[in-house]
């Protein structure tokens, strides 16, 4: 026999925290395009808004495609990573207040110092972490703020957990569906000291220091 548990469920808009948006400059278009690739195709489906993406990043778009086109490097830019993290452990994962947005700018040629210049004033308007990414992940590298500090976090207040994770790393796209399926599966595991656990694949670590709590 089995038991059929609730769903989990959270709000179904604004809540995607990770993301990889393409990038590409059209003429006949009179700028560049910014948004996911479609379906089986490498066309990009230009948005000037996502109702998928959390707010923060959402808003974002338009801006960035005047941005990007005023660049000399504009027709290198192929991708933008996004990586949203949160900013108080307080706070709810899906609150609007509550994060701090990490853009990581892959450019297939070296940019210009002007061209760095552009994008550091924009981060500075709309308080962005940006990255350059100049080949592989290897090469991701902090441009601003002018700071040693590479990682972002999300909290899980319930196992007083802070994560620390780097824009480039896996996390789980849904802060609060993420709270709600870590803390079902602690509950479930009904762990006791004497337990030994065997997490394969366990990343960050989002599951596993929940347990180590137990």
């Amino acid at each position: 026999s089995f038991q059929v548990l609730p769903q989990i469920k959270a709000k179904t808009t604004n809540y995607r925290r990770k993301a990889r948006l393409a990038v590409r400059k059209v003429m006949k278009k009179g700028g560049v395009l910014i948004g996911f690739r479609e379906k089986y195709s490498s066309f990009i489906t230009d948005m000037d808004n996502c109702q998928v993406l959390v707010a923060e990043v959402a808003v974002l778009i338009e801006p960035l495609k005047t941005l990007l086109f005023s660049l000399k490097a504009a027709d290198e830019i192929p991708q933008i990573e996004v990586a949203v993290g949160e900013s108080d452990a307080d706070a709810d994962a899906d609150e609007s207040a509550n994060k701090c947005v990490a853009l990581v700018i892959r450019h297939l040629k070296p940019l210009s110092d002007a061209d760095k210049l552009s994008l550091e004033h924009f981060a500075a308007e709309k308080s962005l972490d940006i990255y350059l990414q100049a080949a592989g992940v290897d090469s991701v590298k902090k441009l601003f703020p002018k700071d040693d500090i590479d990682r972002l976090h999300y909290y899980l207040p319930e196992f007083d957990l802070d994560v620390s994770f780097h824009p480039m790393d896996f996390t789980q796209i849904n802060g609060e569906i993420n709270r709600s399926i870590v803390s079902r599966t602690i509950e479930m595991l009904d762990l006791t000291e004497e337990d030994t656990v065997l997490d394969l694949f366990c990343g960050l670590g989002n599951f596993t220091l929940p347990m180590a709590r137990k």
